[in-house]
């Protein structure tokens, strides 16, 4: 398999407060420079109501049309040289479901990143934190399976995220990442192979990766999944070092295991 990268379907811009603060425009033409033919914005979800109380972490409510606006004029701006999307990256919580079917209308694509889950005494619980444990990483999978069969969202963006921080791959992981291979085949929902994880790694930002996780794309390749990169571009840099990072993630994964996955572009 080539290290060929024509499509993003993965990108945030300077409303999430964590990515590089430019114009939306500097990274249609990155994406143009680098050879890409089609791309799609999926910057954080504002949340309506507001669930998840932490900073820095998505754009505002009030930013939302402004964001929907850029994508716009971008795609009429550039579209005899790259086709760009306009979508959201969601999490899935019931509560939620109202303001996703009030704004899908206005949407290409909504991409599931999971970032946090709700136990039942409704105590919220950010993956990757030191609090959570099997039965966190069994709710993940729940709520990652939930959304895949509303048939609102397009692909499954860091499946293997509750492997953040972790080094453990026991029984629960395992079977979180059957739950969630299942699903994507009965739903025909791709799963993404993260890339930010692999080029924070070749930039020296990180000295370890927990995911993208070998032994969760192991399962997923056992399951022929359809699969997909993702660039989950939050800086400028990243799109220009995409060969390096799929190469380090073929490397991590494996390349026996990555080449059994049915890759949907």
């Amino acid at each position: 398999m080539n290290n060929l990268m024509d499509y993003n379907f993965h990108s945030h811009t300077w409303r999430c407060k964590h990515a590089q603060m430019v114009d939306d425009e500097e990274f249609v033409k990155a994406y143009i420079q680098n050879g890409f033919k089609t791309i799609a914005f999926t910057d954080h979800t504002p949340q309506h109501p507001v669930i998840d109380p932490r900073k820095n972490i998505r754009m505002d409510f009030d930013q939302l049309e402004d964001y929907l606006t850029s994508i716009e004029n971008l795609k009429a701006k550039y579209q005899d040289q790259i086709d760009i999307k306009t979508g959201l990256e969601v999490e899935y919580l019931p509560e939620l479901e109202p303001f996703y079917d009030s704004i899908c209308d206005r949407l290409d694509l909504m991409i599931l990143g999971q970032h946090f889950i709700r136990r039942p005494d409704g105590t919220l619980v950010v993956m990757g934190s030191e609090e959570v444990n099997d039965e966190d990483v069994e709710r993940y999978a729940h709520m990652v399976v939930a959304a895949m069969e509303k048939g609102k969202i397009s692909l499954v963006a860091h499946p293997d995220y509750y492997m953040l921080n972790r080094t453990t791959f026991g029984p629960a992981q395992k079977k979180a990442a059957c739950r969630i291979c299942e699903a994507s085949l009965r739903t025909g929902i791709p799963l993404e192979i993260n890339l930010l994880p692999p080029y924070k790694l070749n930039q020296g930002i990180i000295d370890k990766v927990t995911y993208p996780c070998a032994d969760f794309w192991k399962i997923a390749a056992e399951y022929g999944v359809h699969a997909i990169y993702g660039l989950d571009t939050h800086h400028l840099p990243q799109i220009g070092n995409y060969k390096d990072s799929i190469e380090t993630a073929r490397k991590l994964l494996s390349p026996a295991a990555i080449d059994r996955l049915h890759f949907v572009r």
